[in-house]
């Protein structure tokens, strides 16, 4: 057994013992894991995931990982945070999101499928706009945030066809 390794389920991770150069002015994270919905199913490792993924950033030394589990994790929080980081960035800097939740996509009235991620405060499955935080949201303030490095990380399923990390939402055509 390799003591500077940890399991982490089915996968070890090796702990690095480098130095690596600081390109960026800045290294923040923004993770988020939601097991507990109160209006859909409960998944078993979301939190656990969120947090092992900001406990491996924090050992790479990022400056700033703010962490949102369960309850703390609605749409208003989630969104707040982005435009946070958002205000805050500046070309050099790193960010990294990680969501670790539950996720759906929804056809548009062009049969275009468009995903969300589900915060914990989602109610209403025929208001996904208002509850759900769409990827378009997303790439919105990506394309405004002045950062030349985004990484995204998404543990859910949009498809609906996902075992554990899904919820398929079918909404109905307007207008007919």
């Amino acid at each position: 057994e390799d003591k500077d390794s940890e399991d982490v389920r089915a996968i070890k991770v090796k702990r690095v013992d480098k130095t690596f150069p600081n390109y960026y002015r800045r290294r923040v994270a923004f993770c988020i894991g939601i097991n507990n919905y109160p209006n859909l199913p409960t998944l078993e490792y979301a939190v656990k995931d969120a947090k092992d993924i900001a406990g491996v950033l924090k050992g790479y030394d990022f400056d700033e990982v703010s962490l949102l589990t369960d309850a703390r994790a609605t749409k208003q929080t989630i969104v707040n945070e982005l435009l946070r980081f958002k205000s805050e960035s500046e070309e050099n800097d790193l960010f990294v999101f990680y969501f670790a939740g539950h996720g759906t996509a929804v056809s548009d009235h062009e049969g275009k499928e468009r995903g969300y991620l589900i915060p914990v405060d989602f109610k209403d499955e025929n208001n996904i706009d208002e509850q759900g935080i769409s990827m378009g949201l997303f790439k919105d303030i990506c394309d405004t945030m002045p950062n030349k490095h985004i990484l995204f990380l998404v543990d859910c399923c949009y498809s609906g066809y996902g075992l554990t990390r899904s919820y398929a939402i079918k909404k109905e055509p307007e207008g007919d």
